[in-house]
């Protein structure tokens, strides 16, 4: 038995960017005892996929973590460590909807190679010289913050020597040092 997807999945949709006033869609609840009722039900939209993508490369990986479930769930500990960054993005802080800069650091190295940490710069005029530091550190200098989106792409591949500190629970991660600086970007005068 097929069950059409288009009316549970458009319910869904509305109901999850806030279109519909009800708090869940009548046609979700009566899909779902569907399901529950027929565990044989087949959802051709949701099994399908490209038969030309080939995912060979990603098999030795697999097995070794597959071997080792700890190797990839465990925290990172705290320490220094050498990363990329491989994203940067403007955002908005969640609890006080401030402008955000939440950066993606991917180690490479001394030890947890190719696992990610974010750095998170909430943008206010209290933080705005740990901001600029940041960026001067990266070698972003702006003549104003307001151009700051036009060259977040600058910021990529930078590497960076950075800290992680937990406390309470929670961590944090302060940039320390520019990595592998090219020598005519470095200030030394001579």
């Amino acid at each position: 038995m097929t069950i059409p997807l288009t009316e549970w999945c458009q319910a869904l949709l509305f109901w999850r960017v806030g279109a519909l006033k009800t708090s869940i869609p009548a046609t979700i609840p009566r899909v779902t005892r569907k399901i529950k009722e027929n565990n044989r039900l087949q959802f051709p939209l949701l099994s399908m996929s490209s038969p030309a993508i080939d995912l060979s490369q990603f098999d030795a990986e697999y097995r070794r973590q597959l071997n080792n479930p700890d190797a990839t769930s465990e925290e990172v500990p705290d320490g220094r460590y050498h990363v990329n960054v491989d994203n940067v993005e403007l955002t908005e802080a969640k609890s006080s909807g401030a402008p955000m800069l939440k950066w993606t650091l991917r180690i490479i190295g001394p030890t947890h190679a190719n696992r990610l940490l974010w750095h998170r710069k909430v943008i206010s005029v209290n933080a705005m010289p740990y901001v600029i530091q940041d960026l001067r550190l990266c070698r972003l200098e702006l003549p104003s913050l307001s151009e700051l989106p036009k060259h977040l792409g600058k910021l990529l591949d930078v590497q960076l020597e950075v800290t992680k500190r937990t406390k309470d629970g929670r961590y944090s991660v302060y940039f320390e040092n520019r990595l592998n600086v090219p020598e005519e970007e470095d200030d030394i005068p001579f």
